[in-house]
């Protein structure tokens, strides 16, 4: 009989103990998911050149497998415009540009947070034409009567048309062909005018190019040619979310979202 009172004895603390380490498993558990589910909602406002319009989004999504709490509103456009929109108060956390003098004019206005602007890829310029055209051996060949409208971006807003600008005039073509050119509001629409073949040609990222099917290669430019082009991005200093956007820029560099970025056929920064 003392026996099996021990043996009840043993039983029974063995039970509590197993019921003590459930409670206190669950109760970590719970902690652990309010830990996470507590974490604040964050949308980060990105304006960013339009020829990151496709990349960016892929780079996003998979910035939000780690960061669950966080969204994106993107605001896309040329380079030269959202500087505009954000000197002029738009609502932004990120600036990432197609040119670093667009982030220049930001940072001499006192308008980027200290220490956030980073230098993310690089980037060249290609002539474009209709895929199926005869491609030219060289860019005096835009001069011929072939080439009735020619497509750049506007040169004052549009970084493409900037660098495209600087080509044509460092190769002595820019002004013979200027009655030709027509401007688009940014590097999508100039790749859209020759898509549609409203230009015989035009001049865009070659990341640009490289997300359309309707177009090809009009002309190798020599990389002697081609100007420094690299893309930074930075904080911007009003942004309400300035932690969670720091964090992004960061990510921006890091090998993940570098991946990402020369599957689209953006380069390391250029030196």
């Amino acid at each position: 009989m003392k026996k099996q009172r021990i043996l009840g004895f043993i039983a029974a603390a063995v039970l509590a103990a197993t019921t003590l380490a459930g409670c206190s498993s669950s109760t970590g558990n719970a902690a652990s998911s309010s830990a996470t589910s507590s974490e604040p909602s964050v949308t980060l406002t990105v304006s960013a050149a339009a020829s990151l319009t496709d990349v960016l989004k892929d780079v996003e999504s998979a910035y939000k497998k780690a960061h669950k709490n966080v969204s994106f509103t993107n605001n896309f456009g040329a380079s030269g415009t959202l500087q505009q929109q954000i000197q002029n108060g738009a609502d932004a956390d990120i600036f990432f540009s197609a040119a670093e003098s667009n982030m220049d004019a930001l940072d001499k206005a006192g308008l980027l947070l200290s220490g956030t602007r980073q230098d993310v890829v690089g980037n060249t310029i290609e002539f474009i034409i209709p895929k199926g055209q005869k491609p030219i051996t060289s860019l005096s060949e835009l001069t011929s009567d072939r080439f009735k409208q020619i497509a750049i971006g506007n040169p004052a807003s549009v970084p493409a048309g900037k660098y495209a600008q600087q080509i044509l005039t460092e190769q002595n073509i820019y002004n013979s062909i200027s009655p030709k050119l027509v401007q688009g509001t940014d590097v999508r629409a100039v790749l859209n005018y020759v898509e549609t073949g409203n230009a015989e040609g035009g001049f865009v990222f070659s990341t640009d190019a490289k997300t359309s099917t309707k177009v090809e290669k009009g002309f190798d430019i020599p990389a002697s040619w081609q100007p420094k082009i690299n893309y930074p991005a930075a904080v911007v200093k009003a942004s309400k979310n300035a932690d969670a956007a720091k964090t992004f820029v960061t990510y921006l560099s890091a090998s993940d979202a570098q991946k990402i970025f020369g599957k689209y056929g953006f380069s390391k920064v250029a030196k």
